[in-house]
């Protein structure tokens, strides 16, 4: 776009103005570029596809990004999925605790065993008796039930 620029102010003899102009016009097209860039990034609007350029080489790694990220976060929701229909299937009692100290999922045999209904109690966050939330901050072994 400079180079055009030049030429067109040399061949009017106002170079210094034409570069001036030029060098102008794309700088407004790198800002509006970052704002389309801001606006995508913030979900508020599609980022029209660039094939060249730095920001092209930006927005495709974060598209990369955003796909694993998805990837990574469908595989976890299986591997959760698999966990508790085999925690469900396991005749002994399973829960997860939160670090408050409360329930945050527990098995059928879980509920049974405590008393307790299975996606009502633990939705309303029953804590434990017994049970304190600095006993099960990660160094602490795993009570079983």
């Amino acid at each position: 776009m400079l180079v055009v620029a030049a030429i067109v102010g040399w061949a009017s003899g106002h170079i210094v103005l034409a570069l001036a102009l030029g060098f102008a016009t794309l700088c407004a097209w790198q800002f509006l570029d970052l704002v389309r860039m801001h606006r995508w990034l913030h979900g508020r609007a599609a980022l029209p596809r660039r094939r060249a350029g730095l920001l092209g080489d930006v927005e495709r790694v974060l598209e990369r990004l955003q796909d694993q990220a998805r990837k990574r976060k469908r595989r976890l929701r299986k591997a959760a999925t698999r966990f508790q229909q085999g925690a469900e299937a396991n005749p002994d009692g399973s829960m997860t605790i939160g670090r408050d100290g409360r329930i945050e999922w527990l098995n059928r045999a879980a509920a049974r065993m405590l008393g307790l209904r299975q996606g009502q109690d633990q939705s309303s966050s029953s804590a434990l008796p017994g049970v304190r939330p600095e006993d099960h901050r990660g160094d602490a072994p795993a009570v079983p039930v």
